[in-house]
């Protein structure tokens, strides 16, 4: 949405530049609030990376003391060793 906007005022900028007039200073347009509470109940909740641990154990008690919904799953990391990788809903 913001690339649209920037591609309709620098489109309707450049044809007025083009031809030949000089440019007036557009009345601001009324912005539409919108408050937190609406802004948060249209983020989906989801399982978010934390941290990488080599024991299941260190994994399970960094999630039990971070509180919350969280799993741990065993796979390879981006250095090629297998880890367990904490992950958190939110």
């Amino acid at each position: 949405m913001r690339r649209a906007l920037v591609t309709a005022v620098l489109g309707g900028a450049l044809a007025v530049g083009g031809m030949g007039m000089t440019a007036h200073a557009a009345e601001a347009a009324p912005s539409s609030k919108v408050s937190a509470s609406e802004t948060t109940a249209q983020i989906l909740a989801s399982w978010h990376f934390y941290r990488a641990y080599w024991t299941l154990g260190a994994c399970a008690a960094e999630g039990n003391a971070l509180g919350g919904t969280y799993k741990c799953e065993y796979k390879r990391g981006s250095d090629g060793r297998l880890k367990w990788f904490l992950y958190r809903w939110y």
